[in-house]
């Protein structure tokens, strides 16, 4: 998380105005960890998280939850309904008990290595419909 930190603060010294987090699997328990702790971070995405297993990958600590419900920026957040990582009904408890304004983008069959074929046209539309870029 403090690496992740750390690049967007670069990103940040170098000129970026806007920083979104994006993480796959575990790397997204970590971006949406790591959005808590930059105060210029305007969303997070978080793609196939492991929420089925995050008992174990967190050690039963419950900070990365924290962080994501009580994070008022956009936040997107993709889900292979054929994800052995994370169980649909398990996704859809922790998408619902995140605040507004977040997205979901179900993908159909997908499993939790194929995510692919529609992330970057779900990236691409939830900027534009966000508005944080404009």
């Amino acid at each position: 998380m403090d690496e992740a930190v750390a690049a967007a603060a670069a990103l940040r010294d170098g000129g970026s105005r806007s920083i979104v987090l994006v993480g796959y699997s575990y790397g997204s328990l970590v971006a949406i960890r790591a959005a808590a702790k930059l105060p210029d971070c305007v969303g997070w995405v978080a793609v196939n998280p492991p929420l089925s297993y995050a008992w174990f990958l967190l050690s039963f600590c419950s900070v990365h939850y924290a962080a994501a419900r009580a994070s008022g920026v956009p936040k997107l957040l993709i889900h292979g309904t054929e994800d052995v990582f994370c169980a649909n009904g398990t996704f859809d408890t922790f998408a619902e008990s995140l605040p507004e304004p977040r997205t979901v983008v179900a993908v159909d069959g997908a499993s939790h290595f194929d995510v692919r074929r529609p992330l970057a046209a779900a990236l691409a539309e939830w900027c534009a419909s966000s508005g944080m870029f404009t």
